[in-house]
Order: C-alpha cells, then sequence, then structure tokens
C-alpha cells in the first residue's frame, strides 16, 4: 500500500519526509512512496547491480549486430561508393 508522505524543510536547509497520516487522496500529495510489496512486483525497480547487467546486457547485443553486420558487408564486397 502506498502512503502519502509530505517533505518538511529543516533550519539548515535539509529535507524531512513525514507520512501524512491525513491524506486519503493520493493525488494530493507532495510525494507517494510505495511500499515493499509494490516496489517487488514491478519489473522496473532496479537495483544499481541490476541496471548495470541490464546495461552491459543491451549494449552486447548492439555490439553482436554491428559486428554480424560488418561481416555480412564483407561478405557481399559492398561498399560506400556504390
Amino acid at each position: 500500500m502506498a502512503a502519502c508522505v509530505r517533505a518538511i524543510q529543516q533550519q539548515n536547509g535539509s529535507l524531512v519526509l513525514e507520512l501524512d497520516p491525513a491524506a486519503n487522496d493520493l493525488t494530493t500529495c507532495q510525494y507517494v512512496v510505495q511500499s515493499g510489496v509494490e516496489v517487488v512486483g514491478n519489473p522496473l525497480a532496479l537495483s544499481a547491480e541490476d541496471g548495470a547487467v541490464a546495461s552491459g546486457l543491451i549494449v552486447s547485443c548492439w555490439v553482436a549486430a554491428y559486428a554480424t553486420r560488418s561481416v555480412i558487408a564483407t561478405f557481399r564486397g559492398s561498399s560506400k561508393d556504390e
């Protein structure tokens, strides 16, 4: 279950988040914090390590596709002058 949170500015300029139990409508909240159950079920909620692995896989796919295209172009004997 999501919770409504409001930011309270401290004297040193930093912000402290505080739960707002009076808020019933999440669309009027300043910030909305998801519970652990909602985050675990979300396929886009990645840790930094998971994000690095996913980006590495994407880059690897692009490199493999570029290499494959280069090899095919070499075998066909195509040139940019044509």
